[in-house]
Formats: structure tokens, sequence, C-alpha cells
């Protein structure tokens, strides 16, 4: 029991409350009964592929296909002027000899499309205990994994495709004019079944022995653009890199650390901690946690991965009410709010002329400064049974704009691909259940008291550029009462030394004697 009792006081050090941004909306107002501790694990997986815009719903890749847009028209319109040129040169030169000429629309290299998935993983750790019936006290150490999955990076609709058979297709169009073999030695050329391609093709056959030209099957690709060497040498090591981006990921990280104390202000529901014990009732607690520092610092780690709010320190304070209507139906909510104070990062050197940094770039200071966030959720409750229950919530939450200031001699402090700013807003819905064994552990039906739960929510409206997001919640808790235990008996050491030895065996009957008869 001193063992015990000395982890109960170093526990008096720390607090109870799970980080800000990753309390469990299965929460409720509930403290911890003086003498008892609990050991909470939350796993938490959020994964989301687009986000709420001022237009509607955006592609998380639409900022970074707009960036690979730029630099494939760089690389390809050398290419992609003469080809277009020498075709109308073709057509022109050629109309005279073709019945019905048409003059096609010109070949396109495509739009440049990155289709993205981020995901974020949250392992926080807590343990709480009820230094009073009013006052609970804990710690919580988080581990965390930020990361974005590359699903696909492409150029669609491309009718321009990469020409690998120069020498055959330069010998075919020789056959019509000396000047229009430099169309066939051409390093791109229009995709077979393309308007363009049609009519050339068409014209070919026409104007020599039925012969065709080998036109590439599809427009050119991320792949082929960082393969084939006379595209390549346009690309620049960083650019190559970002086409042939792939999925991406941190490892798991220490987050930041809190500690804090939740006070119940008032408990009108009795037999915790059976609260369905009580018909009707009310009661609400209060919470305040303080954020230490202990995450990472380096705010953008990989290209495609986004800064998490880590390595900051900061408050949060929390007010839970539940109220009872029936034994079978409750209602949880919970409002509160996280200011996290600036600290100083190393970030990536993103510039209008320098769109993917690499590692080997240096990084460049700045002092980042989140917004204050505010949450709020609703949760309606419904006991199945005393160990089953179901839930319905729906939860709001907004962050406030985060400011970059720079620390060099930099004017502005650049933004990655995925990255954003803006204050945003987000209104999520879900669903969830539980199971409890509280009821069977005070009844003596079971040694351990747990509860576990699941908690699917959905982001279903926002603004800002507020992620769409899917959140899976899992949770599990075990109580146990470290102080105020009955004692429980000894065992008697010398019990075998109090055994007393058999009886003696009783004495054999005395042998019966026999009068003799008289004669």
């Amino acid at each position: 029991m001193t063992r015990f009792r000395s982890a109960a006081g170093a526990l008096l050090l720390a607090a109870a409350l799970a980080p800000a941004h990753a309390r469990a909306q299965g929460e409720d107002a509930r403290a911890l009964p003086r003498g008892w501790i609990e050991f909470r694990a939350v796993g938490l997986y959020t994964q989301f592929d687009s986000r709420f815009g001022p237009g509607g719903k955006q592609p998380l890749g639409e900022l970074f296909g707009e960036q690979l847009q730029t630099v494939v028209e760089r690389a390809l319109t050398p290419f992609a002027t003469p080809v277009t040129a020498q075709l109308d040169s073709f057509f022109t030169g050629t109309a005279a000899q073709v019945t019905s000429p048409v003059t096609p629309e010109a070949p396109v290299l495509g739009t440049a499309r990155a289709r993205l998935a981020g995901d974020v993983r949250r392992a926080p750790f807590t343990l709480s205990y009820g230094l009073s019936s009013r006052l609970t006290v804990g710690i919580t150490v988080p581990f965390e994994r930020n990361g974005t999955a590359v699903t696909g990076i492409s150029l669609e609709g491309g009718t321009l495709g990469l020409n690998t058979s120069a020498d055959a297709n330069a010998a075919v169009l020789n056959q019509i004019g000396a000047s229009y073999s430099a169309l066939g030695r051409a390093t791109l050329l229009p995709v077979r079944g393309s308007p363009a391609g049609v009519e050339l093709q068409r014209r070919v056959a026409a104007l020599t022995d039925g012969d065709t030209l080998l036109l590439p099957t599809h427009g050119i690709s991320p792949s082929e653009l960082t393969s084939n060497a006379t595209l390549l040498d346009k690309l620049t090591d960083d650019e190559a890199a970002a086409f042939g981006a792939v999925s991406a990921a941190t490892p798991f990280y220490l987050g930041d650390v809190e500690v804090g104390a939740r006070w119940q202000l008032v408990n009108r529901v009795r037999g915790y901690p059976l609260p369905d014990s009580a018909r009707r009732g009310f009661r609400a607690t209060v919470a305040a946690s303080v954020r230490l520092p202990t995450g990472p610092h380096a705010d953008t780690v990989f290209l495609l991965v986004m800064p998490r709010d880590a390595g900051n320190a900061g408050v949060s304070g929390d007010v839970y009410a539940d109220w009872f209507l029936s034994p079978r139906y409750w209602v949880s909510a919970s409002a509160g709010f996280t200011q996290l104070l600036a600290r100083d990062v190393l970030r990536r050197p993103f510039s209008d002329t320098q769109l993917f940094p690499s590692d080997s770039v240096p990084f460049v200071p700045a002092r980042r400064e989140p917004g204050a966030r505010l949450r709020a959720w609703v949760m309606p409750r419904y006991r199945l049974t005393r160990e089953i229950s179901f839930a319905l919530t729906y939860q709001f939450e907004h962050a406030g704009a985060v400011t970059y200031t720079p620390g060099n001699d930099a004017e502005t402090v650049g933004l990655g691909p995925v990255e954003r700013t803006e204050a945003w807003t987000a209104h999520a819905v879900g669903v969830g259940g539980g199971y409890s064994t509280l009821p069977a552990f005070f009844a003596g039906r079971t040694r351990i008291p747990l509860e576990v739960s699941l908690i699917y929510r959905n982001n279903v409206a926002g603004s800002g550029f507020a992620p769409h997001a899917g959140t899976i919640e899992v949770t599990g808790r075990v109580l146990y009462q470290l102080v105020g235990r009955p004692p429980r008996p000894k065992p008697d050491s010398a019990a075998v030394d109090s055994v007393k030895p058999p009886p003696p065996p009783a004495p054999p009957p005395p042998p019966v004697v026999v009068p003799p008869r008289p004669n």
C-alpha cells in the first residue's frame, strides 16, 4: 500500500484532462470519487481528401495541382509550340490535296491533377486521480502522427503524347514532303483518336500508299515527364521530385503534455458511478488545463504533410453538463476554448520561385501564432441496458487564423501546397455506442470496472477551408480504488502449527469370557 500511496502522491503534481483538440466526445460531467484512479486510452483517426472552400468543397490537392500545372507548361511548352505550328503548316499545305479537309482544334497538354488525402492519428493516454469527491487531477501524454497519402498525380485531358517512333514517322511524312519530316521527329505528337490525330492519319493515308503514323496512345504522363531525358532536362531536381511525390508521414512523436484539473460544481445525480439509478437529475463540472510545449518544433517536415499545433504552450477551459430525463435517457453537453501561445519554428523556405523545396534546403526561422479555438458539442444518449448505451452527437468547432512572422530578412512566410492559415469553422454529426462493466462491478459480478466506447463523426458543413473529415474515436477507461479499500484478511501463517494430532486409536475390546456350563 505504501508504494501505491507514493504513486498517488505523484499524481497530485499533475492533472487530468486530455488535450483540447483530442478531448473524447464521449466525456461527461462525472468526477472520480475520492481515492480512485482512472487510466484512459483514446485512439483517434481522422481522414479527409477535400475542404470546405468559398465555392463549395475543394480537393485537398487543388493548389498542389495548380503549382504542378505551371511547371508542366513551362517544361512542355517549348515542345508543344513547335509541333502545333508544324501541324498547322501540314493541314494548310495539304488541304488542297485531300477531299473534305478539316482544320481540327489544336492539341493541348492537359491539366495537372493531384489527388491527396490527409490523415491524423492521435493516441492520448490520461491518468487521473480523485483527490476529493469533487476534485479530479491527472496528466495526459499524447502520441501523434500526421501524413498525406498521394493517390495519384496525372495530366488529364491531354491530347499531346510522347513520340516514341520518330524515325519511322519522319520517313512516312517525308513521302508527302521533305518539309514535313520535322513533324515526324517532333518530341510530342497528337494522341491517336484525338481530333488532330484523326485528321493527321486520314491525310497521311490519302497522300501515301495507305501508310499511317505511329501516334501515341495517351497524353503525356508525369512518369514520362520525369523519365524522358529530353523532357527531364527542363525540370529542376525539386520539380522532378514533386511529380514523383509519394505518400509521406511523420513518425509517431510525443505531443504536448497537458496537466489540469476538473471541479464538479453541482451533482444532483445519486449513485455514482451508476447515473441511471436516478430518474432525473443534473450535474455540471468545470475543467482547466495547462499545456506544456513538449512536442516537436519543426513546422513543416515533409513537402505535403500539413503542420500541426505541436510544441505550443497554452491553456484550455471547458464546462461539462449532464441532464438526466429518465433512467434510460439523458443528454450531455460541453463548451470550451483553447488558447495557444506563439512559438518559434523552423520551416521549409516556400516561395513563388521555390514551390517545392527539398529536404536538403536549409530551414528558415519564423514565429507561428495560432488563433484561439472554440468548441461545443451536445450528445443525446440512450441506455439500452445497464451495460450498453447508444448516442448521437453534434459538434461545433471554430479555429482562429494562424499568423506567421518571418524571423529573418524575408518579407513574408511562404506556405506549402497543402497549408492554409485562414480562420475556419466546422459542423460535425456522428453516432456511437458504449459498453460498461461498472454496474456489474458494483454489484459484485465482475472484478474489473471498465468502459469502452466507439464514436464516428463526419464534418458535414464548414467554411474557411475546414477539413471535410471523418473521425473514428475509440476510448477505453479502467478504474481502480487506490485509497479507502477495505483491508483484506492476511492468511494465518501458523495454521499448520495449530493442527491437533489425531486421537490415539481406541483400545481393543476385552475378550469375551464364556462361563462353563454346569453338569
